[in-house]
């Protein structure tokens, strides 16, 4: 490899489009690319190849991306190399499946260049500066097989302590590295306890709010942990506490710990569980971006470990932090099986409220439509984003749907005169024959179709895209409008979408959010308002939530836009007079 090329990365995709795409950005940013289009064509790459990192889309043919980063983690030729999946549903299930198999992170479909580029960068740097490490562990591990043949068992164990002299650039180091004084610790305590602290839907945090927000979530995550531990009086410097190579943090507690908290096995959990207490009501009272809290799943597991000379400390090590790892997604897979009740109990009760947010013309800022946003009356499935991931989980998306169109259509004669309602639509619906039957129990045809715009997302998977277009022509040919959303943090082709032929397509948020000071986004959002214009349809800007965001999107002649620039959505219809910006 030459000194220009700044990683070799394997792109493994069945979707061509999202496979191109993400070969020309990579390419452009100095890295070299390969590609395959399913598992098994993956792991052929990889063994031919030896990539420094390799993202793999979970849902392939063939084989899938679980099945072939277990193959690859399964060879010795390949177990080494890094894996980040790739997917658009990362639930629990999925997730802890990807661990066991062997992934170390997850990135969730869609996402913009810029933060794939940083995620990409983030770990190929990662994985350089541990491959030194790596090499000279293997080393040792070979010497240490020899000595050990020859020598008691402790001269090899100090040869191998001996590899990790590694001094972390920063207090809390991550468990890839396990330096001397870990090595040390664990051997001075044979016995001790892993406490996991799984931190899940960090990508999703990372997608809305971007890497600094992470950064400062993660802080506040471990120095509240810190906090914790030193009002129970514990002598920090007596114990470890590590990032995982992911969100995680793993807490060492040696005998001493637990004998001053008189933990046992009977009692461990309840400790782990009021850490995660503490934790949780600091971020509620304490951190400042509110926003971010409802999208962190928190949990935590235990394991127990006698240490042995027969595996090296870095495999003990890692096969703890596994089990205990296992023993949080477990919980947290628990915990999800109680939001699939309570989202049963939500449909049978029909315990949802609709509000309404206004879009407004650029031109003028006359208002042009309303959207219709669910809002989930239980605390817990308050946001229509986690109310979907957990009817996807659950097999419920048809009845939330349902629901939600119902009860939209029950603010329907609110609307005032020559204003149009903007309705969401899941892409299983279109699967319902209560909806492509015409059946007089769809509440969409209680309106006037002329007036009610049908939002199909970008952000979900499209697998059918032909039994989509049929779907579309029907509902078309009805009389409703359709409304691409979420253009341009999605994957779907600008092809698919211009099949569809629709009336409106709405730019996302996160294209929109400080696009002022992104050349990227302009270059972007200049890009697709161009294409808006080519294929007739009028452009939605949404997220606009300051001057300078709505200087641009005028600028690139959006013909319509949404956000909190001129309101947040309402359980009442906003009038023009009402706008936030008059207020300020």
């Amino acid at each position: 490899m030459t000194e220009s090329v700044k990683g070799r990365i394997l792109v493994a995709d069945d979707s061509k489009f999202f496979l191109q795409s993400l070969e020309r950005l990579l390419e452009a940013e100095g890295y070299e690319v390969y590609t395959a289009e399913d598992g098994h064509q993956a792991v052929e790459v990889a063994r031919a190849r030896k990539p420094d990192l390799i993202l793999l889309d979970i849902e392939m043919p063939k084989l899938d991306g679980i099945g072939a980063c277990r193959k690859l983690k399964e060879s010795a030729e390949t177990s080494h190399i890094s894996i980040l999946f790739v997917t658009s549903h990362a639930t629990s299930e999925i997730r802890l499946r990807g661990l066991r198999a062997g992934g170390e992170e997850f990135l969730t479909k869609p996402f913009i260049p810029e933060e794939i580029l940083a995620q990409v960068e983030k770990f190929v740097r990662r994985v350089k500066s541990t491959t030194n490490l790596i090499e000279r562990v293997k080393i040792l591990e070979e010497e240490r097989n020899s000595l050990q043949k020859r020598l008691a068992g402790s001269v090899a164990e100090d040869a191998l302590a001996h590899a990790f002299r590694i001094t972390p650039s920063n207090p809390l180091s991550v468990i890839s590295d396990i330096d001397e004084s870990l090595v040390a610790f664990i051997r001075e305590n044979r016995q001790f306890v892993i406490l996991y602290l799984a931190v899940d839907n960090m990508d999703r945090v990372d997608l809305l709010f971007g890497s600094d927000i992470v950064v400062e979530t993660h802080a506040f995550i471990f120095n509240k942990t810190v906090e914790y531990l030193r009002e129970l009086s514990i002598d920090l410097d007596a114990i470890r506490i590590c990032r995982n190579l992911s969100d995680d943090f793993v807490i060492f507690l040696p005998d001493a710990a637990l004998t001053r908290l008189k933990l046992n096995s009977s009692n461990v959990d309840d400790f782990g569980a009021d850490l995660l207490k503490h934790v949780r009501f600091c971020m509620d009272a304490q951190f400042l971006k509110k926003e971010v809290v409802p999208i962190l799943n928190l949990s935590t597991g235990v394991s127990w470990v006698s240490t042995t000379y027969r595996l090296s400390y870095q495999r003990q090590i890692l096969n703890a932090v596994r089990e205990a790892a296992n023993s949080a997604y477990n919980f947290q897979s628990k915990g999800r099986q109680r939001l699939h009740n309570l989202l049963r109990e939500m449909i049978r009760t029909q315990s949802l409220r609709i509000v309404c947010q206004p879009i407004v013309r650029s031109v003028d800022f006359k208002i042009a439509a309303y959207e219709a946003l669910g809002r989930g009356l239980y605390p817990e499935l308050e946001k229509p984003q986690l109310m979907f991931d957990v009817a996807e989980e659950s097999n419920q998306v048809l009845a939330l749907s349902r629901l939600c169109r119902d009860k939209a259509v029950g603010r329907f004669p609110e609307l005032p005169d020559g204003k149009l309602l903007f309705v969401n639509f899941h892409p299983e619906d279109f699967q319902d024959d209560q909806l492509l039957l015409a059946s007089p129990d769809e509440p969409i045809f209680r309106t006037d179709p002329k007036r009610v715009v049908i939002e199909v997302t970008e952000r979900s998977a499209i697998r059918d895209p032909k039994k989509l277009r049929e779907a579309i022509d029907f509902l078309k040919k009805t009389g409703f409008k359709i409304a691409i959303d979420d253009l341009g943090s999605g994957y779907t082709s600008l092809g698919l979408i211009a099949s569809l032929d629709p009336d409106y397509i709405k730019f996302d948020m996160t294209l929109v959010r400080g696009i002022e000071l992104s050349p990227t986004k302009q270059a972007l959002l200049k890009t697709l308002s161009q294409f808006t214009q080519d294929i007739g349809a009028v452009s939605v800007a949404e997220g606009v939530e300051t001057q300078e965001e709505l200087d641009v999107v005028r600028e690139f002649k959006c013909d319509l836009c949404q956000g909190f620039y001129f309101a947040q959505p309402s359980d009442k219809l906003i009038s023009e007079s009402e706008f936030a910006f008059h207020k300020r």
